[in-house]
């Protein structure tokens, strides 16, 4: 469940995922732990002030190209971003989350999509 981003943007953010991956994992398999949701969800961004989630690592970490906020279906759900009619769709292709981060990107006012990456090893 991707959508057609331009690959600059991918490698851009997955690059990001790799400079923090140990960190956004850590506080990924909290939330799994502590049962907030079974479904979370990354936000990687550029926007300032961005209202979904709660904030990770903001822009002005260094050599950072992507803020990361940490959100839930839930959420999405409630905010609409997700429409209660798509809700079954998303859950069939979530991916694991203890194998994959799965990535809401916003690139933009148009762009943006839902992305899954696999933990390295």
């Amino acid at each position: 469940m991707s959508l057609a981003l331009p690959e600059q943007v991918l490698e851009s953010v997955q690059f990001d995922l790799r400079q923090f991956e140990d960190q956004l994992k850590a506080i990924l398999q909290l939330v799994l732990e502590k049962e907030v949701t079974r479904y979370p969800i990354l936000i990687a961004h550029r926007e300032e002030g961005l209202v979904i989630g709660r904030p990770l690592i903001p822009l002005d970490v260094e050599k950072a190209q992507w803020a990361f906020n940490i959100s839930h279906l839930e959420e999405f759900a409630n905010r609409r971003l997700i429409l209660s009619n798509k809700l079954g769709e998303f859950i069939k292709n979530y991916k694991d989350p203890r194998q994959y981060i799965c990535v809401f990107i916003v690139s933009g006012q148009k762009d943006g999509g839902f992305v899954f990456y696999p933990y390295h090893e």
